[in-house]
């Protein structure tokens, strides 16, 4: 019998038991009694292990909701790792090209002031500040070269 079909036959006993009462046949009701506390018990017994396995249901979905939880920590550690990993990666290349440009800038200035060869140029590939950086050292290189130039001249025709 299942709980809710118990429970209603439980309750109709209780109603006769109580109709018995009213009637005065305390006998019949005293022994409807004993069969009540026999289905009262029954019940009882039926509600502890229906709360028995929701505790274990309660618990098996608290086990389960750890488990998730704790995937999902690991989940967001990894993410966040391979992150943190790509940005300094890409971070690496991009300071490094920055560099690069640098130094080779660097480079020919010091061939220029070492050897005094205005004809040397920098790179102004591209479209970054050194690029303009290295088109205005440029520029500064043929004024410099152009006024030497207009010296050495202006030189020769008056020795």
């Amino acid at each position: 019998m299942q709980l809710d079909e118990s429970h209603k036959v439980y309750e109709q006993h209780v109603s006769e038991i109580l109709a018995l009462l009213d009637d005065g046949a305390l006998h019949n009701a005293e022994v409807m009694a004993e069969s009540v506390e026999h289905e009262e018990d029954q019940l009882n017994q039926i509600l502890a292990g229906l709360l028995k396995e929701l505790e274990t249901f309660t618990f098996a979905a608290g086990m389960r909701a750890e488990h998730h939880e704790q995937r999902a920590i690991e989940q967001v550690f990894i993410i966040g790792s391979i992150s943190t990993a790509l940005i300094l990666f890409v971070g690496f290349f991009i300071s490094r090209s920055i560099t690069r440009k640098i130094l080779a800038a660097r480079q020919v200035i010091g061939d220029i002031s070492q050897n005094l060869d205005l004809t040397l140029r920098v790179d102004t590939s591209g479209r970054t500040e050194i690029a303009a950086l290295g088109k205005d050292l440029n520029a500064l290189l043929s004024t410099l070269s152009d006024c030497i130039s207009s010296v050495v001249t202006l030189s020769l025709i008056h020795i």
